[in-house]
């Protein structure tokens, strides 16, 4: 046991010692968590474990638990290590370390395929290891977040011809879906460009302008693969939620939900984007919105039971951008037909006292109130219920609207 922990903390790599079973073993079972926790303390300062860190996270031909250990690593080593300083590193410790250039250049130069290798080896394996290889996935992408928040675009120049490869002719879905996961991480880091500096806004409009291209030519042929057909087959409702069909409904109501909350108010926007606010309010506002409601409505209107095989996701995204909808005389006019039937038809139910509510109340009546009237930002995220009673408000503001809902409250 001291030999292979001897081993570790010299000149060979850890990639050569752990290909083999017995080191498999030793390194990851054998230890204690303590033990471990100092052994990889001190591997993280030898000059290239961590990009073999990398290299063992998308290895289909190594064990799925080592994969794992290796890929959380890795990522926490780049949280901690990339950069010492105030903003990469908890403040409560000391550290004096962090990793060599040559480690970051070929992180640098591998990250990328390697997001995309965590997912082509879906294929090698049955369909209970799909989640764990999707997690490898999501912890190389916050790795990469924190490169591109720290190198982007002065010491990772070579970024955005890496990613535009990816976006631009991408070989299968798996790679094309890396490509634009990728993207999203770098977009987080410029998430409020706004308030950033000016030089920050340059950094990104470059990248933008080639990416951008391409991610429209993506958007415009999952057009033509937009058949509900395909969930006929598919007999758990839950599963539905997760199919391309739903979940291409998601980003877009996402997107035109971000889009119209920032920059769709031309009286709320900084002047450079008052143009654009302009022209989403006079040519887009009005058909996004007649879509999201053609997308609860109907819906709603053939049973309750239906939401079982709505993504919770689109629903609260319609509602939130209808809710920003409503404070726009010029959208109004669109909906205001529409809007008692909206509160009748998907409001109310969203917001009914239902079984399982008296169940919570039985239980626990404490529970429920909490649950039900103490506001909790993180449960109220994406959560249907919330995103009604917001819409409720706005449209209580309109003329003409409270009196009729009151009647209708009463009748019931």
């Amino acid at each position: 046991m001291d030999v292979y922990f001897s081993i570790l903390l010299h000149d060979i790599t850890f990639y050569d010692i752990i290909y083999s079973a017995a080191s498999v073993e030793i390194c990851f079972h054998s230890f204690k968590a303590h033990i471990q926790s100092r052994m990889f303390g001190n591997c993280s300062k030898q000059r290239g474990f961590t990009p073999e860190l990398l290299s063992i996270a998308c290895d289909a031909s190594v064990a799925e638990p080592v994969r794992q250990a290796a890929v959380i690593y890795f990522k926490n080593t780049i949280v901690r290590l990339w950069e010492s300083n105030d903003d990469s590193v908890d403040k409560s410790e000391t550290v004096d370390f962090c990793l060599s250039d040559e480690d970051k250049a070929l992180v640098r130069d591998r990250i990328v395929n390697a997001v995309c290798a965590a997912g082509e080896s879906l294929r090698y394996f049955c369909f209970v290891f799909i989640l764990a290889l999707d997690y490898c996935r999501t912890q190389l992408c916050i790795a990469i977040q924190q490169i591109i928040r720290m190198d982007f675009p002065d010491k990772w120049p070579q970024f955005v011809t890496q990613l535009t490869t990816k976006l631009a002719s991408p070989p299968d879905a798996s790679v094309l879906s890396a490509g634009l996961l990728i993207l999203y991480r770098l977009a987080k880091v410029y998430e409020y460009i706004m308030f950033k500096r000016n030089k920050d806004r340059d950094d990104i409009a470059e990248p933008v302008s080639k990416l951008e291209p391409f991610v429209y030519y993506h958007c415009h042929q999952l057009l033509n693969n937009q058949s509900a057909g395909s969930l006929d087959s598919i007999e758990d409702r839950d599963e539905r939620a997760h199919t391309v069909w739903w979940k291409c409904k998601k980003w877009a109501a996402k997107i035109l939900e971000r889009i119209f909350d920032r920059y769709g108010s031309p009286n709320q926007v900084e002047k450079q984007y008052a143009a654009f606010a302009n022209h989403f309010l006079s040519h887009w506002a009005r058909p996004a919105l007649e879509t999201m409601l053609m997308s609860t409505v109907p819906l709603f209107s053939i049973g309750f039971l239906y939401l079982n095989v709505i993504f919770i996701k689109v629903l609260y995204l319609a509602l939130s951008f209808t809710n920003t909808a409503v404070a726009h005389s010029h959208c109004w006019k669109t909906m205001k037909p529409h809007a008692l039937d909206l509160i009748k038809t998907v409001l109310f139910r969203l917001m009914s006292y239902t079984k399982a509510d008296e169940e919570m109340w039985d239980d626990n009546a404490e529970e429920y109130v909490r649950f039900k009237f103490v506001s909790d930002i993180f449960e109220d995220l994406h959560n249907p219920a919330s995103g009604a009673g917001a819409l409720l408000r706005g449209l209580a503001k309109r003329k003409d609207i409270v009196q009729p809902v009151l009647a209708f409250a009463i009748q019931v």
